[in-house]
């Protein structure tokens, strides 16, 4: 079976993918706070909490600028041809 992907869904797209980007900035703010409690520098962890916001904001962005240039190229290309083939579990050909 091919499908073709026509558009995607600006937002839920860039929301989602933020989402994500927000997940991974807790991780890297998590380090900037433990260095910064460990070497006695607590602006490194006001920067550690600033990290997920920041990863939040800047991968909606990015995500939404991929999303409507995708839209814009697959106007004209057509889009992403993705092929599914269908498989028959064991339990169903027994």
């Amino acid at each position: 079976m091919l499908i073709r992907i026509g558009a995607i869904s600006v937002h839920q797209t860039a929301f989602t993918l933020a989402f994500i980007y927000g997940l991974f900035g807790c991780l890297g703010g998590l380090v900037f706070i433990i260095a910064g409690l460990s070497t006695g520098h607590p602006g490194q962890g006001l920067i550690g909490i600033a990290f997920p916001v920041a990863y939040f904001v800047l991968g909606y962005i990015g995500a939404a600028l991929s999303a409507l240039m995708y839209n814009f190229i697959a106007q004209r290309s057509g889009g992403v041809e993705l092929r599914f083939d269908t498989v028959t579990s064991k339990s169903e050909t027994a």
